[in-house]
């Protein structure tokens, strides 16, 4: 079972030379408290999404007292949940969304959202409509649409479906609005070492320094250039391919790995972010927990495997 989780965020034009700086955290799921400068000092946090939202909230924890700045290119931080309403109108009786591409979905939405919002109602109840339905719409589109999807509506659709508790939300808000907490809404042209510090270049010709830079741009999703030694070495063997969007591997609708060949693997199976490019939703918890049954279920209902293998055949797998 390949489960390997979330890759590192990818980097930016000079953080290479960046790996050894002190200044420097290229990778935000890692321990960096003890680098925090003392009060009065700056983190800088590059991106907006959950991972930065966890960043604050270590910092306001510790009691740090220096200055929060946060950049994104669309300068959007996660909403808050809320409570929902029925809703009974969405999705439309007798429509199938699958079968709408994206064009037509887009408008679906685009129409009810104004609904919502004239009755006063959080029009992000939408997307939380969509949820039961996401996997089979994204299976049904067609590669041009993927791609447009991913480059058009991919940050906005992020904003909206993952969002945070309430209380956290207002935490974050209270130290935007004491000034603590500022936030940019631009896009990180390079970054470079300033003596123990580290220089941000902004698309807007601005520079940040941080005392302490957090690389929090989420998740690298380009497989190929994963930086696992076990995806590389599959990869290599030819066990394992990149998906058609390159955001993880390919694999079957019973999440069987496809290997170079097109062929089914005998052996590997696969779940979570690794099958982003192929089911879109497939980080939350439900839906872990049902790609989790589901290939349990797949290996219940075949001999075991191995068992039918001859053993120099095994010890070539021990990857």
């Amino acid at each position: 079972m390949l489960a390997t989780g979330h890759e590192a965020p990818a980097g930016f034009p000079g953080s290479a030379e960046l790996r050894d700086h002190p200044a420097w955290i290229g990778n935000p799921w890692q321990a960096w408290e003890d680098r925090l400068p003392a009060a009065g000092g700056t983190v800088v946090l590059l991106g907006a999404g959950l991972t930065t939202v966890d960043a604050i909230l270590t910092l306001l924890t510790l009691g740090w007292q220096g200055r929060v700045e946060v950049v994104s290119r669309n300068g959007w931080l996660p909403n808050a949940h809320f409570r929902g309403i029925e809703n009974p109108g969405f999705p439309p009786a007798g429509v199938d969304l699958a079968a709408l591409g994206l064009p037509g979905l887009v408008a679906l939405m685009e129409k009810h959202c104004a609904r919502l919002r004239e009755l006063g109602v959080n029009p992000a109840i939408v997307v939380d409509k969509l949820r039961p339905h996401t996997q089979r719409i994204w299976r049904q589109f067609t590669l041009a649409e993927k791609r447009e999807f991913a480059g058009q509506h991919a940050a906005r659709w992020n904003v909206l479906r993952h969002r945070i508790a309430p209380e956290i939300h207002a935490r974050v808000k209270a130290a935007r609005d004491s000034g603590q907490l500022q936030l940019h809404a631009a896009r990180v042209e390079g970054v470079a070492a300033e003596g123990r510090r580290v220089r941000v270049q902004l698309s807007d010709e601005a520079t940040l320094t941080g005392d302490l830079v957090i690389n929090a741009t989420g998740p690298h999703t380009r497989f190929s250039d994963t930086s696992s030694a076990l995806l590389r070495n599959l990869l290599r063997r030819g066990l394992v391919v990149p998906d058609e969007l390159e955001m993880g591997l390919r694999a079957d609708a019973d999440h069987t790995v496809i290997d170079r060949a097109g062929q089914r693997s005998t052996i590997l199976f696969a779940l979570g972010p690794l099958l982003r490019g192929t089911l879109w939703e497939t980080i939350a918890v439900p839906e872990l927990r049902g790609q989790a049954r589901h290939v349990a279920e797949t290996v219940l209902q075949h001999p075991p495997l191995f068992d039918t293998m001859p053993m120099q055949v095994v010890r070539e797998y021990q990857i």
